[in-house]
């Protein structure tokens, strides 16, 4: 017998939720398990849904639903969207958390009430999945993002390839990896990867001079400082490209002068010049710019590093796919896998611990297992 329900929230000041804020709405009871339904602010808005038994994630069943979510405008407009065949384990979807529902603006402008509220709807069909019961079962094997079973599974293979990773020393709490060097002398010496960044951030500074200068002050408003280094920009244009920034100026208004933490000046050097109209990135600058950012959210950036990386780059497969998962790069992730054929492929991107590979490249070498073994 089909289960059907239908979960109501409703959000308050939505208009006030900044770029990335998450909200989850009160739990409603249906079939024994409590539901919570939520919203996220990004360029969309994004919704998701959790089921749970007795508040308790991991003793929720295993099951597929087909999901309709609506929103009504003060008008009686409705907009909808439906996502079916969804795999529900241990309270979370396996193959999707938040959705794009409609563009943020578009929401903000015709389905909130005049108090700033936000009405949505999911309809719930808890499908009977006996008939599929072979296909659940894979499916379920592939996806899971936290299931031990499929990080067990997929361990031992890779282990069975014996991939060899670096030795990890101990030094003043922070954790090295070395590499084992013999040098003129005939003594073999063990050289820190913390030298190595170091040695390659100075290659960087002697192979690609700064193509522009953010020392002018003639057309800034505000200085942004990393590590002793100024940059002089203006708010208003890195505000139209950084939701960041926007929050960040707006908290500091009264300040000519803000710190960054947590940056490096070179790669943010590189980011700005990017982002006002200089050519790049190249080889030795991509991650470094994909990194600043993906700190500061500037998807215009992240958009040209990944174009580079699929088109441009001669980077190992290996050095892509990790980057791919770590910025969620989805188009890159995808091109890399699809270049993934053989056992010899999968051994040169896999690490010895999946447990440290994003979740979904790691149900995509799986997948790949699966039809070599």
């Amino acid at each position: 017998m089909v289960k059907e329900c239908i979960i109501s929230q409703i959000f308050e000041n939505v208009r006030n939720m900044k770029y990335g804020d998450e909200e989850l709405g009160k739990n409603e009871e249906h079939f024994g398990l409590k539901w919570y339904v939520g919203i996220k602010r990004s360029e969309h808005l994004g919704v998701t849904l959790y089921a749970y038994r007795n508040g308790i994630r991991e003793s929720s069943p295993d099951f597929f639903a087909d999901l309709k979510f609506t929103v009504f405008s003060k008008n009686g407009e409705i907009l909808s969207k439906s996502e079916n065949d969804k795999i529900f384990k241990s309270g979370i979807t396996l193959y999707w958390n938040y959705i794009d529902f409609a563009g943020w603006n578009k929401v903000m402008d015709g389905f909130l009430d005049s108090k700033g509220n936000l009405k949505l709807e999911v309809r719930v069909k808890i499908l009977e999945n006996s008939g599929n019961q072979k296909t659940f079962s894979k499916e379920l094997e592939i996806g899971r993002e936290y299931e031990t079973e499929a990080v067990r599974r997929t361990q031992k293979y890779f282990e069975g390839l014996k991939i060899d990773t670096p030795k990890k020393v101990e030094h003043s709490r922070r954790v090295h990896f070395v590499e084992t060097r013999v040098v003129p002398s005939g003594k073999a010496v063990e050289k820190s990867s913390t030298f190595e960044k170091r040695d390659s951030e100075q290659k960087i500074e002697k192979c690609r001079k700064n193509a522009r200068s953010f020392e002018d002050k003639q057309f800034s408003d505000v200085v942004l400082v990393i590590d002793e280094q100024k940059f002089y920009v203006a708010k208003l244009f890195l505000s139209s490209q950084s939701p960041y920034f926007a929050n960040l100026f707006s908290e500091n208004s009264g300040k000519s002068e803000i710190k960054l933490s947590n940056s490096n000046p070179q790669n943010f050097q590189f980011f700005l010049e990017i982002l006002y109209g200089e050519p790049g990135p190249d080889e030795e600058t991509v991650e470094g710019i994909l990194s600043i950012a993906d700190m500061y959210n500037t998807p215009t950036i992240i958009k040209k590093c990944e174009e580079y990386l699929l088109e441009k780059s001669t980077k190992s497969l290996k050095d892509k796919l990790e980057m791919a998962g770590k910025y969620k790069l989805d188009a890159l992730r995808k091109s890399c896998v699809s270049r993934i054929r053989t056992v010899s492929d999968i051994r040169s991107v896999a690490l010895k611990n999946p447990r440290e590979m994003d979740h979904l490249i790691l149900a995509a070498l799986f997948q790949k297992v699966l039809t070599l073994v």
